[in-house]
């Protein structure tokens, strides 16, 4: 694959930008919203840093065809200044766009909800002893030592297939427990029989955040862990 050239222009990179180039590309994207709400800043402050990490040649946004969103993604300078190994994501596949786009604010629920840092499924493929074939949306190593993986279900899998993955996590001895996360309570039932022989699988209700939210409070995660 041809190295991306990108014009990489002088500005003085705070230790804040190069946070949120890391996590950009731990995830593959985020929205300006995202970054105001990981900043705890207004829309219009995060926008502003954004169009100058973006004139410097550190960020870009990736155009989705007919759709008007266009997301944020780390360009190849940006990976070498902050010497992040993971590539840069080159598109994105429309079909699971909403799933990976709730990613990031899923994973800021968590986070603030427990005090501890998400790893995303790109940083696990990343690691050298990466197990290979399924892997879950993301990690949390709690603070009292349980490894939880998260699966954000958002649309309703065949029995067989979930059973099979729910299978595969069980298998898992890294993993404590594995929470699935859902938004719609139509997802639980389905989710309750495959699991139903797997007492380390959580269903977990979760309300994403409104968008364009100013210095969300660290005590409104959304997270509603049964």
């Amino acid at each position: 694959m041809r190295e991306e050239r990108q014009e990489v222009k002088k500005m003085k990179v705070t230790e804040r930008d190069a946070e949120l180039l890391s996590r950009i590309n731990a995830f593959g994207f985020m929205r300006v919203e995202q970054v105001a709400e990981f900043w705890r800043v207004d829309f219009s402050t995060a926008a502003r840093r954004v169009r100058k990490l973006i004139a410097a040649g550190l960020l870009k946004r990736i155009e989705l065809g007919i759709m008007t969103n266009r997301p944020l993604v780390v360009t190849m300078a940006g990976c070498r200044l902050i010497g992040d190994t993971i590539p840069p994501m080159t598109g994105i596949r429309a079909g699971t766009f909403r799933h990976d786009g709730l990613l990031p604010d899923l994973a800021l629920s968590l986070e603030r909800r427990f005090g501890v840092a998400f790893e995303t499924e790109r940083q696990l493929l990343a690691q050298p002893d990466a197990v290979r074939g399924h892997l879950p949306d993301g990690l949390l190593h709690l603070k009292d030592g349980r490894h939880v993986g998260i699966e954000l279900e958002l649309t309703q899998k065949s029995q067989r297939r979930l059973t099979d993955i729910i299978s595969i996590h069980a298998s898992n001895l890294a993993l404590d427990e594995v929470w699935y996360v859902i938004i719609d309570e139509a997802m639980r039932p389905v989710l309750t029989r495959a699991a139903a022989d797997h007492s380390h699988i959580k269903i977990v209700k979760w309300t994403p955040p409104s968008r364009r939210t100013a210095k969300p409070s660290p005590s409104n995660s959304g997270v509603h862990h049964e």
